[in-house]
């Protein structure tokens, strides 16, 4: 049978409740009864000891009677004094079912008789028998009974009244562990059923937080469920983006087909037109196929790098010759700028040389006529930084924290019209992160946009086989970068290592 946690609890509770109370009136209260019972029967003792003391002292002959009978009455005990050659006094008769006085056959041998016995009646009494010594001889005994019944009856009471003690106290300890297993538990079945409603889909649930451990979990479930949340929504956009990434293509390739296969074919120049959408179309679709999967390979960490070591400057020189003829094209100057003391880097010069590939492509897009792009690379921190710098349009303050996101294109470089995807900025930063490195983006509106990457040094231990990294902080988007040595400021002719035009 299975037991809820809070059952289980309670029976805990009550167990430790019950166990103390048991030992209470198992162990501790017949522990006191023996305990009064031995101290009464000592002063009995102590009493008959006194008693015998007067009766040796007592002159022979001299009746004992009214004496005895004065003790018992002050003491409230039977008492039975029997001296050699005299018959035995008593107070009063032995209890019924009692023959004979008790020890006293003992005390004649000259030792003290102590104990209890019980009357026909089942009462219970004590008694004590003590010598009566004259001249260092054994004269008689004198013998004390305490009746046990007065002392019965307070025991019976405070049985009774401890009986009523553990009961008010079980309840109010029950009643307390009920409160405090309730005010525990609530919790706990609302963080139930939030993790339920979140398991549901309800996303937006979220949970009271208390400054205790309970509100630390309320934390972290609340935490999580946003964290959920914004995971679903991402999850969301993204499918909704690519959707409508796709259809575009597609529909443009599937309405020109139906122009072809509705007559349009038989005129050669539309023809051609046409043809040349569907191929420009389908190369698009290809594209963002391929981007989307190498985005999906580098964030699930699947993509393999092959890392190796990476001369900067033939690194820039190479991704400036890819986009010469653009550049010169579009009447944009193409600076290289590196520093001859510029350390190699660690990495995959092919996905080094396609973050670059993408930076440039968006700096000519945003670049107009007359305009300026800086590739360079200098030393910061212990690492080598990769700078892309433009004189274009900028991007907006409002639009950094986001240039980096799947299908942003809050930019006019990024728009649809312009032939970029929403995908390639996502794509630099995953492959810059996947190296351990980290990009940041700078803009003024207008004046131009720098990106710097800072990506491992090459060490020393790698030319050995043993890749080490140094340290590499990643920045997020927006935050500045660190300051290069000797980067030209705004209006400042840069150093002309190479210039491809």
């Amino acid at each position: 049978m299975r037991y809820s946690l809070r059952t289980r609890l309670l029976a805990s509770f009550f167990v430790a409740i019950a166990i103390p109370l048991a030992v209470l009136g198992l162990y501790v209260v017949p522990a006191i009864e023996q305990a009064t019972l031995d101290h009464l029967l000592a002063n009995l003792t102590l009493t008959a000891r006194l008693a015998a003391a007067e009766v040796a002292a007592a002159p022979e002959g001299v009746p004992l009677g009214a004496q005895i009978n004065r003790w018992a009455h002050v003491l409230g005990v039977r008492i039975a004094v029997a001296v050699k050659g005299t018959a035995v006094t008593a107070s009063r008769d032995l209890p019924a079912g009692i023959t004979q006085e008790p020890g006293v056959a003992t005390a004649l041998r000259g030792s003290v008789a102590q104990g209890q016995i019980v009357d026909a009646g089942g009462r219970r009494w004590l008694y004590a028998a003590v010598p009566v010594e004259r001249s260092g001889a054994v004269a008689g005994t004198v013998d004390l009974l305490l009746p046990l019944r007065s002392v019965e009856v307070l025991f019976s009471r405070v049985r009774w009244e401890l009986a009523a003690a553990f009961g008010i106290t079980a309840a109010l300890a029950a009643g307390l562990v009920l409160y405090l297993t309730h005010a525990l538990f609530s919790p706990v079945a609302a963080l139930k059923a939030a993790a339920e409603r979140v398991g549901a889909g309800d996303l937006e649930q979220r949970l009271p937080e208390t400054p205790d451990e309970l509100g630390d979990l309320a934390r972290i479930s609340n935490a999580m469920a946003r964290a959920l949340n914004e995971r679903e929504t991402r999850r969301r956009d993204f499918l909704a983006n690519v959707s409508h990434e796709l259809r575009t293509p597609v529909t443009n390739m599937q309405f020109t087909a139906q122009a072809l296969l509705a007559g349009a074919a038989d005129d050669p120049e539309q023809r051609g037109q046409m043809l040349e959408i569907i191929a420009r179309e389908s190369d698009r679709l290809a594209r963002l196929v391929q981007q989307l999967l190498d985005l999906w390979s580098l964030q699930s960490g699947h993509l393999r790098l092959s890392r190796q070591r990476v001369d900067v400057s033939s690194l820039l020189a190479d991704a400036a010759a890819r986009f010469a003829a653009r550049a010169h094209t579009a009447d944009i100057r193409l600076d290289v700028r590196t520093p001859s003391d510029v350390s190699p880097i660690e990495g995959d010069p092919d996905r080094l040389a396609e973050v670059l590939d993408n930076l440039i492509d968006n700096a000519l897009r945003s670049t107009p006529s007359g305009g300026a792009i800086m590739l360079g690379a200098y030393a910061v921190d212990g690492a080598t930084a990769l700078e892309v710098a433009d004189t274009g349009r900028g991007i907006p303050d409002a639009d950094l924290p986001f240039v980096f996101d799947r299908f942003y294109r809050g930019g006019a470089a990024r728009d649809r019209a312009s032939g970029g995807s929403g995908l390639g900025l996502s794509i630099v930063k995953a492959i810059v992160e996947a190296h351990g490195g980290g990009i940041t983006v700078r803009s003024d509106v207008p004046g131009g946009t720098r990106f710097v990457i800072r990506l491992p040094s090459w060490s020393a231990s790698a030319d050995t086989g043993t890749m080490s990294h140094r340290g590499i902080e990643t920045a997020s988007a927006g935050a500045p970068p660190a300051e290069p040595r000797g980067p030209r400021a705004k209006g400042e002719e840069a150093p002309r290592h190479q210039r491809l035009r």
